[in-house]
């Protein structure tokens, strides 16, 4: 059993840890911050908050600014707002009408404030796997990892993922309610994160054996399950989302090979997407295995592994930076085995120059990537 003196000196190392990982992200950000200057001066008409919020971003701002439609309009491919969840721009919304603030600079700045949180929230859920040195060196990975690039757009990715953290950690000190409330916000800021953190509750219920996690599995139904209730009061049927999803946005059931999906679309549609996407494949399967090597929690895979099936096999979504940042098990698994090595420094140093060089990807009008 630890002393009182112990107990204190680990609580000041894991705010040690905290704050450097921390110190890192935001030193980090101010650097893509000044990338996105240099951004909108290459380019004539394009503001830097035009350069934060680009693609599916431009629907967050939108929606934050107006709010849903009520009507599907059927000629939109691509371009229907009734498939991006609600917390995050409703959020933004609720900020900017508070303070007064423009609308997409608020939700870029909710991204920003969000990762590092999350951040925050993943090198003290390190900290419960590995000594604090790793934990502080898997934070700083976090914060560095190339896809969290998405934390300075004006995307609701961040948002979901700290979340997602928090609910880990609150389930890990068995605060069933507050985990609840967490994974409910999560499901209500991004549809990719639902089924994973619903999964990832049920097995964790399974595996320690006890009903009381069920208290957060009901209230994490509660979040996206709100939105669909809210589709369908307004619009009449209960499968809105599902049928904006299909219909709009590509989504189905396929295999990634088959002709018009989001592979064939976009993934190796130029050579830049197509390094990307191969690069970020790589990424994913060792990820997998770093988890296994770890021995990490098993709802620690099975919320990985059906991220990674959901972008695989859905005819909307690809493997990407984003989608891996989406998966934040498979990031710390990544950053607790890469702290033990003897080329962590030069990894970081390589993830950043990669996290600048993605902004440069996303920035409307790039001509290598096509929506990485």
């Amino acid at each position: 059993m630890k002393t009182e003196d112990t107990q204190k000196s680990s609580a000041v190392t894991i705010a040690e840890a905290i704050t450097f990982a921390t110190t890192i992200y935001i030193l980090s950000r101010i650097v893509l911050l000044l990338a996105s200057d240099i951004i909108s001066s290459l380019h004539t008409n394009l503001p830097i908050p035009r350069v934060l919020a680009p693609w599916d971003g431009t629907f967050y701002v939108s929606i934050a600014k107006l709010g849903y439609p009520v009507h599907i309009n059927p000629s939109s491919v691509n371009s229907e707002p009734m498939a991006f969840f609600p917390f995050y721009p409703l959020l933004g919304k609720a900020v900017t009408l508070i303070l007064r603030t423009n609308t997409s600079i608020t939700l870029e700045v909710i991204s920003m404030v969000a990762g590092a949180v999350s951040t925050s929230l993943a090198t003290a859920l390190a900290s419960h796997y590995s000594d604090m040195v790793t934990a502080r060196r898997a934070g700083v990975f976090f914060a560095l990892f190339p896809g969290s690039v998405i934390s300075v757009l004006a995307y609701a990715d961040a948002l979901a993922v700290t979340f997602c953290l928090a609910t880990f950690l609150l389930l890990l000190h068995k605060r069933y309610i507050w985990a609840g409330i967490a994974a409910a916000a999560a499901t209500a800021s991004l549809s990719l994160i639902v089924l994973p953190l619903i999964c990832f509750i049920i097995v964790h219920t399974l595996r320690t054996k006890s009903y009381k996690p069920l208290i957060s599995l009901f209230l994490s139904l509660m979040g996206g399950g709100a939105y669909l209730i809210y589709l369908w009061v307004t619009t009449g049927s209960l499968f809105t989302w599902s049928q904006v999803e299909h219909d709009h946005w590509l989504v189905h059931l396929s295999l990634p090979w088959d002709f018009g999906t989001a592979f064939s679309a976009y993934a190796f549609t130029y050579n830049g997407s197509y390094v990307l996407t191969v690069i970020s494949i790589a990424i994913t399967a060792f990820g997998l295995y770093t988890l296994w090597r770890m021995h990490a929690p098993i709802e620690w895979i099975v919320f990985s592994l059906v991220v990674i099936c959901a972008v695989t096999f859905d005819g909307g979504a690809w493997i990407a930076p984003r989608f891996i940042y989406d998966t934040p098990p498979m990031v710390m698994a990544l950053g607790i085995w890469s702290a033990k090595k003897w080329f962590f420094v030069p990894l970081c140093f390589i993830c950043f120059l990669c996290l600048v060089g993605l902004l440069f990807a996303y920035s409307p009008g790039n001509t290598v990537f096509v929506n990485p």
